[in-house]
């Protein structure tokens, strides 16, 4: 991508995360780096030039699994095959003007979203709300989904339902920050999630099943400023 400076390797997503990206035409999917990757053009889109490893001829090719190397936990290795493993986000394309001592760049990043109003606005009429008329038009979910996915060249959906809002929540979403708060709300941010060890064994890390982690701590500057605050439980 021309940096000026060498980047750790990017984090990447889980392969049950990026399957929800399985809908026909949606441009989302393009946001993603996997399989073999090609050199960028000064757009940012793909040419037929292959990515190489530096000084070989040996075209970069990121695979969607994630298998752990024991003992050490959630290790994937450091070889060069390991290091392709797992899909990357290239959601925010990288800045070529990166500042070198600091590895700051000049992105913008979204706050908020029209997009997430109108999805937040779907999950209150499901969870209860009542759908209002705005400019003649009754918004009920399945309207305000519809136009999102047809922003992105999706095929409006027939139904929607929490479950798949909180699918359309990911798809839209990702890399945003919002996927924990939308899990702790729908329950789910305990499920575990085991990813597999180079002998198929699942890992043995599990999720903290404390409720109360899905508080922050309060940080000890705010308290010592308010004594009024008494802090989250279990810190």
């Amino acid at each position: 991508y021309g940096f000026n400076v060498g980047l750790s390797i990017a984090m990447s997503t889980t392969p049950e995360f990026y399957n929800r990206f399985n809908l026909a035409n949606d441009f989302r999917k393009t946001t993603w780096l996997v399989g073999p990757q090609f050199i960028p053009d000064a757009n940012g889109q793909p040419t037929a030039q292959p990515a190489f490893f530096p000084g070989t001829t040996n075209q970069i090719v990121i695979t969607p699994d994630l298998t752990l190397k024991p003992p050490k936990p959630m290790d994937l290795g450091n070889a060069i095959t390991d290091q392709l493993k797992g899909i990357r986000s290239i959601k925010y394309f990288p800045d070529r003007n990166i500042i070198q001592a600091t590895r700051l760049n000049g992105n913008d990043v979204p706050v908020f979203r029209l997009a997430d109003v109108m999805l937040m606005k779907s999950e209150a009429i499901l969870r209860g709300a009542t759908a209002t008329t705005v400019r003649g038009e009754l918004q009920t979910p399945l309207v305000l989904i519809n136009r999102i996915r047809t922003r992105v060249g999706v095929a409006p959906a027939a139904s929607i339902d929490l479950a798949g809002l909180l699918d359309e929540r990911a798809r839209e979403l990702f890399w945003e920050g919002w996927r924990r708060n939308d899990l702790i709300r729908y329950g789910l941010f305990e499920v575990d999630y085991p990813l597999k060890n180079t002998d198929g064994s699942a890992d043995p890390l599990t999720m903290n099943k404390d409720v109360s982690r899905r508080l922050y701590p309060i940080p000890a500057t705010e308290r010592l400023l308010n004594p009024n605050l008494t802090q989250n439980p279990g810190y």
